[in-house]
């Protein structure tokens, strides 16, 4: 069978959106429940490719429970459609829970991580504001942290959930010029 495309879970979507009335059992489109969930897809245009992985495996999901009434012809091209997006939905999950290196310096590593609203105010009250400067880089925001606040931050992260594999591993193979032999001092 065939995996369904983003395009063609949209036209699904559009055309179980156009038919029967949610409110009685006519066996035709969503139910009411559905119907009020997958209306706002509705408006995507399927030629943009505006839907994420995420996107398109709960349509899917969504669109699977008609799997034995109205797509019984579908029923394993959504089984495989379902399980192709739960894959590249969690490895853009894992890709979004890592803390990349960007750039080391001698003074700071320069970093960055999937925007997250809980990690940023965790780190709010963590960091000596002198220790650190956020840059704007073609979009995007980088932190960059002084050497000696890399333990502090990376703990911040992991107590996140967030991979911080990269930046454990630039810290622990420092210059040793940047090893402080008294840092107590």
């Amino acid at each position: 069978m065939a995996i369904l495309t983003k395009n063609q879970l949209l036209q699904f979507n559009r055309k179980m959106l156009g038919v029967g009335a949610p409110i009685h059992i006519d066996g035709l489109g969503y139910n009411y429940w559905d119907q009020e969930n997958m209306m706002p897809f509705a408006d995507f245009d399927p030629e943009c490719n505006q839907l994420s992985n995420r996107q398109a495996l709960f349509i899917a999901k969504t669109l699977d429970r008609y799997r034995n009434t109205q797509l019984r012809y579908y029923r394993k091209d959504l089984s495989d459609t379902i399980t192709c997006y739960e894959q590249a939905a969690e490895e853009q999950t894992q890709q979004e829970k890592i803390v990349e290196v960007l750039g080391v310096h001698y003074d700071y590593v320069t970093i960055r991580w999937h925007f997250n609203e809980s990690i940023s105010k965790a780190l709010r009250g963590k960091l000596d504001k002198s220790q650190y400067i956020w840059k704007k880089y073609q979009d995007q925001w980088l932190l960059q942290v002084n050497w000696e606040y890399i333990p502090i931050i990376s703990q911040a992260f992991q107590k996140r959930g967030l991979d911080t594999t990269q930046l454990d591993e630039v810290y622990n193979s420092r210059p040793i010029e940047q090893l402080s032999l008294f840092p107590e001092l």
